[in-house]
């Protein structure tokens, strides 16, 4: 009874993917082909569209507070000073790590 339910568990696992990855590719249909405009002009670009005018609503309230904000800090990061490629100095046969 063991050996049976492993196998229909496993069997399970294999074919529910499978059959929901085609059901998707049947289902989707075939996509529309691309169209391509019939003549392509380079350095012509569209006609931007009518700029619209507002005017700002006018308010008779006070303006807003600006507070002044302190600059923001500065990190100065100390200057890393140059490794030297001569990793192979450990030749002996210490367990240092220098």
């Amino acid at each position: 009874m063991r050996f049976t339910s492993r196998t229909v568990v496993l069997t399970a696992a294999v074919c529910l993917p499978l059959g929901a990855a085609l059901a998707s590719y049947v289902l989707a249909g075939d996509p529309q082909a691309p169209t391509v405009p019939s003549v392509v002009r380079i350095g012509e670009e569209n006609p931007a569209p009518p700029a619209t005018t507002t005017t700002p609503p006018t308010t008779t309230t006070a303006p807003p507070r600006t507070t002044a904000k302190p600059p923001p800090a500065t990190t100065v990061v100390p200057h890393v000073p140059p490794v030297h490629g001569d990793d192979d100095d450990d030749d002996g046969g210490g367990d240092d790590d220098d």
